[in-house]
This record gives C-alpha cells, sequence and structure tokens, in this order.
C-alpha cells in the first residue's frame, strides 16, 4: 500500500464516520484509530489551568487509550482509587474505563510520582486521547505531601 491510497483510505473512513479500522493480510497489518479533533469543553487542558508554582516540565498527563464511560472507583467500592496527593508507581491503577456493562480497562500511571488532580468526572464518557489525571513526576526526595493542598491559578 503506498501512501497516496492510505490518505485515500483515510479520507473515505472520516467520510464514512468510521472511528477504527483493522487489516490484517499476509506480512501486512494495518490499524487506523481516527480522534477526536475538538475536545468537548470540559476536557480541554490550557497551560494557565495548570497549578504555576509546579514546574510544567515535572507535570505528565495520563490520557484515555480508549473511548469509555470514565470510573474513579471500582463498581463495588465506594472509595475512588486515588485522590490528589496520593503517591504512585508505575503501572498503579488510577482509574477504569467501563467498555462494556461487563468489560473495564484499567487506567494505569505511566510514570512515578504524585496525582495531582483528576481531569475527568467521574461516570463522563471519555474519548480516546482525553486527558484523565495530572501527575507531579519530581522524585520522591524532592516532593512534598499535595494532598489537601489547595492551588492557587
Amino acid at each position: 500500500m503506498k501512501l497516496p491510497d492510505l490518505n485515500i483510505l483515510v479520507q473515505w473512513l472520516k467520510d464514512a464516520d468510521i472511528h477504527t479500522f483493522e487489516l490484517e493480510e499476509r506480512g501486512l497489518s494495518l490499524r487506523i484509530a481516527m480522534q477526536q479533533q475538538l475536545e468537548p469543553e470540559g476536557h480541554r487542558i490550557n497551560a494557565s489551568s495548570l497549578p504555576t508554582n509546579l514546574p510544567k516540565h515535572r507535570l505528565r498527563l495520563v490520557v484515555a487509550d480508549t473511548k469509555g464511560i470514565f470510573l474513579t472507583a471500582h463498581p463495588l467500592e465506594a472509595a475512588p482509587l486515588v485522590t490528589s496527593g496520593d503517591a504512585v508507581a508505575v503501572g498503579k491503577v488510577l482509574g477504569l474505563l467501563k467498555i462494556t456493562d461487563v468489560v473495564y480497562k484499567a487506567v494505569r500511571a505511566n510514570r512515578q510520582g504524585r496525582v495531582v488532580r483528576t481531569l475527568a468526572g467521574d461516570g463522563q464518557l471519555i474519548e480516546a486521547g482525553t486527558p484523565l489525571f495530572e501527575l507531579d513526576i519530581r522524585k520522591s526526595s524532592d516532593l512534598t505531601s499535595l494532598r489537601n493542598k489547595t492551588w492557587k491559578k
């Protein structure tokens, strides 16, 4: 498949409102996943909304890798999986995405650090690429407790 052919295929998929396309043949595996261009107003992150007392290069976002309903707690538990200020290791489950009535996908920390805040609301429909959590990734020796800290804008 040549690049111009791929561009035509992508345009056809957009026109048909197809968000995911997979093709497997001998020696060829192709997956195209469309991302929504404009995020809903509640998902936009801009520099002015970030805490001013943290260097921005030390903040990392954890984003959804698939579409689903965002949950801050396990369906059988009342307490959220994490709260602002919690220290997390790589792979720690921060939240869940409900894909179907019985399928849940864990949202895991991609870096070690502390949870600065949760960016999505519990029960909110999420698209792939939507920021869900903000992590402060400074070394643990540099971190002070962020729990119950009020951020100034």
